[in-house]
């Protein structure tokens, strides 16, 4: 017969007790880590004084080596997600995908500074690589989400771009950052017919409201300079006179 030890045995239950306990609490601590809001003062200098350019067509958008600043992508919790969602719905932009799909993608986001306040958070989010995309032009939605002081997060802007960068407005008015979207196309040239690199840019400034507006950029095309001997990026004033395309252009994003 086995004589078992009813002394040892309750404390190995209680030792076995706290390790569960301590295992699950380190848990929680590094799954709440992953978008809290709390934000050192170093990083948060660090977000307020660089811009922050984010290529969201970066074939390791998702790994690890892909890093802005230092700081890692991380993955999306789902109350988040189902924010997105539902404002999609409530709210939807002029190139929402469909909801089904949506709701469907794991989403991914990177954390950056619109305020310049320790008691707020914003995050950039997108879709991951592997989401279903429609765009012929490799363009993907993002949304920017803030939360407040109180823990109360909304979506403050809503896009389909390729690149985005986040900046400084002005150095008078340090608080106000900029959010600017870049998508590059070809249109062809007016003399052969071959494609040619054309680049269309645009703004989400914030108002004197607090709330972020959207506002149309600027064009520009990659082809020779008269007064250099190589090509580089020209802004496109009126009617280009070696590229088929005006100031008025409007990249594709569908």
């Amino acid at each position: 017969m086995i004589k078992i030890n009813s002394k040892k045995s309750n404390v190995f239950l209680l030792l076995s007790c706290i390790v569960f306990i301590f295992m699950s609490s380190c848990s929680t601590l590094f799954s709440s880590k992953t978008l809290s809001s709390n934000i050192d003062l170093h990083l948060l200098n660090t977000l307020q004084q660089h811009e922050i350019k984010i290529d969201l067509n970066h074939p390791e958008l998702e790994s690890p080596r892909y890093k802005t600043l230092g700081l890692p992508v991380i993955h999306i919790p789902p109350a988040m997600q189902s924010l997105i969602v539902t404002h999609e719905k409530v709210k939807p932009t002029r190139y929402t995908q469909k909801f089904n799909v949506l709701a469907q993608c794991h989403f991914i986001g990177l954390r950056i500074e619109l305020d310049n306040k320790q008691q707020t958070a914003e995050w950039l989010i997108t879709p991951d690589n592997h989401c279903p995309s429609h765009s012929p032009n490799k363009v993907k939605p993002f949304w920017i989400v803030q939360q407040n002081a109180m823990g109360k997060r909304e979506v403050r802007v809503a896009g389909r771009t390729q690149m985005v960068s986040i900046w400084k407005k002005s150095k008078n008015k340090a608080r106000s950052r900029m959010i600017s979207m870049r998508i590059e196309v070809t249109k062809p040239s007016r003399f052969t017919g071959k494609p040619i690199p054309v680049m269309c840019h645009a703004f989400w400034r914030e108002g004197n409201d607090g709330v972020y507006v959207y506002e149309k950029g600027f064009v520009e095309v990659y082809r020779d300079d008269p007064m250099i001997s190589h090509k580089q990026w020209m802004p496109v004033k009126g009617e280009d006179a070696w590229v088929q395309v005006n100031d008025d252009f409007e990249c594709p994003v569908d």
